[in-house]
């Protein structure tokens, strides 16, 4: 069929996560299944949310963690929950406590257990452990923009051929938070 990548939506290896999202990832399936696409030349975007219902910073890292111990980053995206109108994170959206965007494109802007400055210090985390750009448009401003709730669309990896220089990141992160969250993965 002439592929030659393929987007796979790992989105979080938190359980809880998982659950209210309706998704159940065998994550030895997932890692084997990408290792095989690897081994015929096909390259995997692994795409994972920041700020899913039932993620919060610390399993958040812990996909993060997965993610690069699996050498998973070849190419990879990474952004914040866009709570876009039909679906059932909007239907559920205050039961699930989601503060988003009212306008295009509904990025979430913090939930009960992901406060503001925690998204962006997952944004922040992600760039520096993965050497990622933010997707901005030609022309634009250098640098992410430090506000919360602002479109942050991350795109990187080892070898992604659109990735960007570094630019308006912060220092380095050399080390994520240790632990699990109980309610993901224990």
């Amino acid at each position: 069929a002439g592929f030659t990548v393929f987007e796979i939506g790992l989105q979080s290896t938190c359980k809880q996560a998982q659950t209210l999202m309706g998704r159940k990832t065998d994550l030895d399936r997932f890692v084997a299944g990408i290792n095989h696409l690897k081994t015929w030349g096909i390259l995997s975007t692994v795409d994972l949310i920041i700020g899913l219902p039932g993620d919060d910073l610390n399993s958040f890292s812990d996909s993060l963690r997965f993610v690069k111990e699996n050498e998973l980053d070849d190419d990879m995206q990474v952004f914040p929950l866009a709570v876009l109108p039909g679906t059932a994170f909007r239907q559920e959206s205050d039961a699930l406590g989601l503060r988003f965007q009212e306008k295009p494109p509904y990025t979430l802007i913090e939930t009960p257990d992901f406060s503001p400055e925690e998204i962006t210090l997952a944004i922040d985390w992600t760039e520096s452990l993965f050497e990622m750009d933010n997707g901005r448009p030609a022309g634009s401003p250098q640098g992410l923009p430090r506000r919360p709730g602002a479109d942050h669309h991350l795109r990187g990896g080892k070898n992604n051929h659109r990735r960007g220089g570094k630019t308006g990141r912060s220092p380095a992160v050399t080390s994520l938070p240790s632990g699990h969250h109980p309610g993901c993965n224990g």
